[in-house]
């Protein structure tokens, strides 16, 4: 996702940047406020994620000019003002969430991730894997070369479930508790489920992270 950060230089603005480019986001950022209208106005972003400090009411313009300039853009306000009304005043204006501080920067990358299915959504149900495979995101549907491949409906399933997840590693906890309901489920069933999948696959898009689960790279 490319995200726009607009918060005044700290500690905390680097951090976040940083930890965000980690997890495979795409973030910029501008210091000068001349800088920063004029990639409001001009470049479109999928998320803009907006610092407001407590009684400032400067950036609550930036937020207004952009909900004006993008009506369905995604735009998350973090703040340390924690009053009813700022929270209230910032939804009003136009925010999609709102994030209290200090927070864990893992609870804003879940915050942020969230939002990543009506981003698809909006912009479109087809998902480019690489040269050969597409995803249909409205059906669910894996296709190669244009063509769709049948799998089982758990297979399915996680199929959805790694490509709604990309680039993100998925315990196998995760992965019972999705298809399964179920956080307890027989582990040995997950690799036997991940195993039929990859054999029906001609791209080996899912990855074992030894440790600490699975995680569906793109390989082009």
């Amino acid at each position: 996702m490319k995200i726009l950060l607009l918060k005044k230089n700290s500690p905390l603005t680097y951090a976040i940047c940083e930890y965000l480019i980690s997890v495979f986001h795409t973030v910029d950022y501008y210091e000068k406020d001349e800088d920063i209208m004029n990639i409001i106005h001009n470049v479109p972003y999928d998320m803009y994620l907006i610092d407001i400090p407590s009684n400032d009411s400067f950036e609550f313009n930036y937020l207004k000019i952009i909900r004006e300039n993008y009506s369905k853009a995604l735009i998350i306000v973090t703040s340390s003002n924690q009053c009813i009304e700022s929270v209230a005043s910032a939804f009003i204006t136009g925010c999609n969430d709102y994030l209290k501080k200090p927070f864990h920067l893992k609870e804003l990358e879940l915050r942020i991730n969230r939002f990543i299915p009506f981003l698809i959504d909006e912009k479109s149900s087809i998902i480019a894997l690489n040269e050969y495979y597409t995803f249909d995101t409205k059906t669910s549907t894996l296709f190669y070369e244009g063509k769709a491949q049948y799998f089982t409906k758990n297979e399915s399933y996680l199929i959805s479930l790694f490509i709604e997840n990309r680039n993100t590693i998925l315990t196998e906890k995760q992965i019972s508790l999705y298809i399964w309901n179920d956080s307890m489920s027989d582990y040995a069933k997950i690799r036997s489920l991940i195993r039929h999948v990859r054999k029906k696959l001609r791209t080996n898009f899912i990855q074992n992270i030894r440790g600490l689960g699975y995680m569906w790279v793109d390989i082009i």
